[in-house]
């Protein structure tokens, strides 16, 4: 799955909303470029993005690990 698909998910759980009902992601970010930044990551360096989406601040790592902020 792609990672700004797993963003979606994520805050779309953390908000208790449908993922469809949420903004879209392409306007608070590259969504290809982060994609591809984050799949392209060798193991031996861990990439992590930090940004604003849909109200939350949401971090996601290369490992795969989505942290969506409580509000």
């Amino acid at each position: 799955m792609e990672p700004s698909v797993s963003v979606v998910e994520a805050v779309a759980d953390a908000t208790g909303c449908e993922a469809t009902s949420l903004p879209t992601l392409h306007d608070v970010v590259d969504v290809d470029a982060m994609n591809h930044l984050l799949q392209e990551a060798g193991s031996s360096e861990e990439v992590q993005l930090t940004f604003e989406y849909a109200g939350r601040t949401v971090e996601v790592r290369s490992s795969g690990s989505i942290h969506v902020d409580a509000q």
